[in-house]
Parts: structure tokens; C-alpha cells; sequence
């Protein structure tokens, strides 16, 4: 009898490692999706290498080049991003050129030449996020990028081109934790601490990524503040699936600690929101403070950061794909019932 039960219990944990075997290769088929073979077939302009040039040589010809061959941004740049005069008028030559050897302009652009002398490494993070964007979104295209200067007036936009997008990447934003934003104009909020710890060249991808996804979104009217939160979780989501190998933290551009508070008071951040009666409130001027970035999160703990009605929205979305697995993401972009989404998610108590 004793060597029957023993037989039986070897019998039950073969089978259980079996099986556990099984669901860990589903996970790591699920994790390490193969997108090696997807071509991105996309191009990169260095713009801002182009007026760097141009000012060192004294010579503009290659601004004018891209008028040719990048008439959409040609004139989205000096009509809206620096915007000089008519990119017709007599006067337009004369306008880059004193532009270009501004005091401030020629620093700017000696400033970004040092800290970013190439860009190959960020081509190759890009491209790989942009294969999984491909693998994801069958049929759309991955855009072309073009990095400049803004005069710290943008960060990462989307225009059309007329064939495909392009995103423009203002580095004069990504110089690093170390560069004085707040002396450039100290009364801007953009400016402040817990922004500017994120204008560094590892975050040019997730940023980019931020602004290709939001752009699936336009038009998208929220009701009260789960509808935005469920909108900021399902962004939130999507750069996760198109960044694998990236760190939470980095997705959610939280710092370590900050990381950590947020899962270890998951459960006290949903009951905040449900006692302040947030959720459904058709107001959402106190909601979007916990949507906005922000130092931290009015009314929690000195140590909650902000955007915690991010970080739940991303929580929710998460546990409604886990119980849906077969929605695309595109299909979940397009779900609108933010109800439903909420109603998958039970947050685990610590």
C-alpha cells in the first residue's frame, strides 16, 4: 500500500512539473515574440546635425535640401516649431542665417552636437520598438523621425508627411538631469524638478512612443476621470508590449522608489479614489491631478508620486488583457466601455 501512494505521489509531481513546464514555455512564447525578420523600412533626418552644419559652414544649402525632399516638415519647422517668417518670402535666406548665429541659438546647437555626437544606439532601440509596433499593428507603418532643436519648446510630436508620419524629436529636451532647465526661464513649469529628471536620452524612446500611440486616440472624449484613467492604462500598456525588455519603472517614468510605493499600496491609492467618490465624477478638475504629472498625489502620503490615476488605469487594463487575451490591441484602443475594464480589476491586498 505504502509503495503504491509513494508511486502516486512521484506520478502526481511528474505530472505537475509537466505541467508547470508547459504554462512556463507558454509564458515565455507569449514574452519573446520573434520580430527579427520585420523590416521597418523607415528613415532618420538629423535635422538638427543639418542647422549645425550649416552654421559652422555658412552655408545653408542643405536647409534648403530638405525643403525638396521633406517638403511636410520643411515647413512645419520654420512655420510652427521655429517659426521665422514664409519659407517663400526674400527674406527667409537671410532669416535662418541670423537665426543660426543667435548667440543662443549657436550654444543650443553646440551643446547638442557634444551630448548627442551620434545616434546609432537610439536608432537601434527604436527600430527594435518599432518592429514590435509593426508586429502589433499589422498594416500601419513605422514613421520616419527627424531630430532638431526647439528652443525648449517641444519635446516629441507627430505630423503627417502626406505618405506616412513622422515624429520629430527635439533634443535640446533630452539633455540629461544635469543640464539647468530651470535657468532658461525659471517662472516655466515645464521646467521643474519632477519633469526635467526626464530629459535624458534613455527616455527618447518611450516619449516617442507616447506620442505615435496617443494618435490613435484622437477624438477620444472621456465622461469623467475612470474614462481617462482607462485611456492612460491602455497607452500605458501598449509601450509596455512595444518595450518588453524595459523596466515598469521606465514605462511609468517613475523612479525606483516610487515604483515600489505604488505596488506596495496598490490597494490604498483604488480605496482613495473610491472614498473620494473620483471616479465617476463628471467633474474632472480635482481628477486630472492624479492623471497630470505632478510631484506627488494631493491628499495621499507625502510619498505617493503623481499620476497614481495612471498607474491604476495601467493596473485595470492590465488585468482586463489577462482575461482577454484574444483582443488585439488595436481592439482594445477601440473598447470603450471603461465600466467593464474596471469591473476585471481587483487590486491584491499587502
Amino acid at each position: 500500500m505504502n509503495s503504491y501512494y509513494n508511486s502516486f505521489k512521484i506520478w502526481i509531481g511528474l505530472l505537475m512539473l509537466i505541467f508547470l513546464w508547459i504554462g512556463c514555455k507558454n509564458d515565455i512564447s507569449e514574452a519573446k515574440i520573434d520580430v527579427t525578420s520585420i523590416s521597418t523600412n523607415n528613415q532618420w533626418v538629423r535635422f538638427d546635425s543639418v542647422l549645425y552644419s550649416a552654421k559652422k559652414t555658412h552655408s545653408i544649402k542643405k536647409v534648403f535640401d530638405l525643403k525638396k525632399s521633406s517638403p511636410a516638415f520643411f515647413d512645419l519647422y520654420f512655420s510652427e516649431i521655429i517659426p521665422i517668417s514664409q519659407t517663400d518670402s526674400l527674406e527667409f535666406s537671410t532669416q535662418i542665417d541670423t537665426f543660426l548665429n543667435h548667440e543662443k541659438i549657436s550654444l543650443l546647437l553646440d551643446t547638442v552636437h557634444i551630448v548627442f555626437p551620434d545616434i546609432e544606439a537610439l536608432k537601434q532601440e527604436m527600430n527594435v520598438a518599432m518592429k514590435y509596433y509593426m508586429y502589433y499593428f499589422p498594416g500601419k507603418h513605422a514613421p520616419d523621425f527627424y531630430t532638431i532643436i526647439s528652443e525648449f519648446g517641444y519635446q516629441c510630436f507627430i505630423f503627417g508627411t502626406g505618405k506616412k508620419d513622422g515624429i520629430g524629436i527635439s533634443l535640446d529636451m533630452f539633455l540629461g538631469e544635469d543640464f539647468p532647465y530651470k535657468k532658461v526661464d525659471p517662472t516655466n513649469p515645464a521646467f521643474s524638478e519632477y519633469l526635467t529628471k526626464n530629459y535624458k536620452r534613455e527616455n527618447i524612446v518611450r516619449k516617442s512612443l507616447q506620442v505615435l500611440i496617443e494618435d490613435n486616440f484622437e477624438g477620444f472624449q472621456g465622461n469623467n476621470l475612470l474614462d481617462i484613467m482607462v485611456k492612460e492604462g491602455k497607452i500605458l500598456y501598449i509601450i509596455e508590449k512595444l518595450l518588453p525588455d524595459y523596466e515598469n519603472s521606465y514605462i511609468l517614468e517613475y523612479d525606483d522608489q516610487e515604483m515600489e510605493w505604488c505596488e506596495n499600496n496598490e490597494l490604498q491609492i483604488w480605496n482613495f479614489f473610491l472614498d473620494k467618490e473620483l471616479l465617476f465624477n463628471p467633474s474632472l478638475f480635482d481628477g486630472m491631478r492624479y492623471i497630470n504629472p505632478s510631484p506627488n498625489s494631493a491628499g495621499m502620503p507625502d510619498a505617493a508620486p503623481g499620476r497614481t490615476g495612471s498607474y491604476i488605469g495601467w493596473k485595470m487594463v492590465k488585468n482586463f488583457m489577462k482575461k482577454n487575451k484574444n483582443l488585439s490591441l488595436m481592439d482594445l484602443i477601440q473598447h470603450n466601455n471603461s465600466q467593464e475594464i474596471m469591473e476585471s480589476y481587483k487590486p491584491a491586498r499587502k
